[in-house]
């Protein structure tokens, strides 16, 4: 291979070159990020010192455009720290007015970190309709997927304390609520009592508040076990009196059911009927059994035999 063989004067220029390119790339780069420039960034619109007497409606979308004056070592800044960039409106300047001008909350909301500064915003002005704050007690509703580890599952009703929460906002949007959900709950292969502190959905509107904000969960679980029962059937829809004679006259249940309960159960917990209709109307050669259970958190998993044979006597 041919090696270049430099002079010390060809050494030297190149020397002089490379420092100079460098310099110009960093003259360049100073430039380019200390050079101000406008950008427009989207806000969101977070209301403080809500009346006391009173709900609002904003007539206008809860978020707002900004521009700003930065340069470009603001914006890698921006980028390494990324935060929620929302724009505060105290409601305690409105007085008797319904509208707020935004422009005069810029200077306050200023990114003192960024030190970005707001130059307009768009819209200016937010209008607001006001009504008469009203409270309402609403039902908390459980969202939860939960999965049992074989031959377990929930053996009572759950508890949720408190089991009512209050609506404070405009009656409009009130009326249309009828229950406020949790955060899901979700567990997987459980085998003992639930018992957790779970956070409530966060109101859709500024105008409307939820109070508390967390309720405590707690769903019985126990290891379930079968029993069988012998119901004796009984005959419906049989206005005449006609003597029916039913073979079997009982039909014999399979159930889950706790452990706590297993004693307690009893063939009172159920009610098996056939439906003599069934004959009068469509003539049918066997009676079909249908079995109700009374027992909560019971399930019946087998009913032996589904049809029974029947003689009646005018």
């Amino acid at each position: 291979m041919a090696i270049v063989k430099l002079s010390s004067l060809e050494k030297k220029k190149i020397s002089v070159y490379m420092v100079c390119l460098i310099c110009a790339v960093f003259a360049w780069l100073f430039f380019a990020l200390f050079n101000k420039t406008f950008k427009w960034q989207q806000r969101i619109l977070v209301f403080k010192n809500l009346p006391l007497n009173k709900s609002f409606y904003p007539l206008q979308s809860d978020t707002v455009w900004i521009q700003v004056e930065t340069n470009g070592w603001e914006a890698i800044f921006t980028r390494l720290h990324k935060q929620e960039k929302k724009l505060e409106v105290d409601l305690n300047l409105l007085g008797n007015k319904n509208y707020i001008v935004l422009s005069q909350y810029l200077t306050f909301n200023t990114d003192n970190y960024r030190r970005k500064k707001n130059i307009k915003v768009q819209p200016d002005t937010i209008l607001f309709d006001f009504t008469k704050r009203k409270e309402k007690k609403i039902p908390v509703k459980l969202i939860s997927v939960i999965s049992y580890q074989k031959q377990y599952n929930q053996s009572a009703c759950v508890e949720l304390n408190p089991k009512m929460v209050t609506l404070i906002g405009p009656e409009i949007e009130l009326n249309k609520i009828n229950f406020w959900p949790t955060q899901l709950l979700k567990t997987s292969k459980t085998n003992v009592n639930i018992s957790k502190n779970i956070s409530l959905f966060k109101p859709f509107k500024n105008n409307i508040s939820v109070y508390p904000s967390v309720v405590k969960v707690k769903i019985p679980v126990e290891e379930f076990t079968e029993k069988i029962l012998d119901i004796p059937i009984k005959v419906t829809n049989n206005p005449n009196y006609y003597n029916v004679k039913l073979f079997p006259n009982k039909v014999s249940i399979k159930v889950l059911v706790p452990l706590s309960r297993f004693h307690k159960l009893s063939a009172d917990d159920f009610e098996a009927k056939v439906d003599l209709n069934l004959w009068a109307i469509y003539h049918v050669d066997k009676l079909s059994v249908k079995v109700s259970n009374y027992a909560t958190y019971t399930r019946i998993v087998q009913v032996e035999p589904h049809q029974i044979n029947y003689i009646i006597k005018k």
